[in-house]
């Protein structure tokens, strides 16, 4: 696989450095698919799930970003705001809480998940272009849907769909939690 006296995380950031400054000195190379399966195994390899997160679909670590913002102002507002007899269920309806869409993936992506990962991750013998989606079938006979952008790094596709629809409820969760905070307000300063 990919050995080396650094640590994955060490690897990671220079390889961020590397990219940030246009020298490509990371090997492997997300920007390729090769080098994006290969950095997703070492991930695997270490059970680092937060370093896989920098390796799967752009578009499902923006939309875990949004449910972590979403989250995060939902948590402020029912803390702020809510009668506290009821903050301690609304809290629990959102979920546990997650820092950063880094830790999310953690959350989510649990020895399970990264055994699953495992077993879908081999060397590409063909890939299919459609659109920014290059479908690869492995050696190993699996199939990876890869996802990039201009030339940007690969990202393998994971849940896409499904996290993109829960960052649309946090959002829209988060406006009648807003709404449910203002009739609170409005409430508490009526029987004042």
């Amino acid at each position: 696989m990919y050995s080396s006296k650094y640590s994955l995380e060490a690897r990671l950031l220079t390889s961020l450095a590397c990219i940030g400054l246009g020298s490509g000195c990371w090997d492997p190379d997300p920007r390729t698919i090769e080098g994006a399966i290969e950095a997703a195994a070492v991930a695997v390899e270490h059970d680092d799930a937060p370093a896989l997160y920098l390796l799967i679909d752009v578009r499902t670590r923006h939309a875990l970003a949004g449910i972590v913002d979403a989250r995060s102002k939902a948590r402020t507002v029912i803390q702020r705001d809510y009668p506290k007899g009821e903050v301690g269920a609304a809290l629990a309806r959102l979920g546990p809480p997650a820092a950063t869409a880094a830790e999310l993936f953690a959350l989510r992506c649990d020895s399970p998940c990264l055994a699953d990962f495992a077993g879908k991750l081999g060397a590409p013998e063909r890939t299919e272009k459609r659109g920014n989606v290059t479908v690869v079938t492995t050696v190993r006979g699996t199939r990876l849907d890869m996802y990039s952008v201009d030339g940007g790094w690969y990202g393998l596709v994971w849940r896409t769909d499904e996290y993109i629809a829960e960052r649309d409820r946090a959002s829209r969760d988060l406006a009648q939690i807003e709404d449910n905070a203002a009739v609170y307000r409005r409430r508490n300063q009526l029987s004042q």
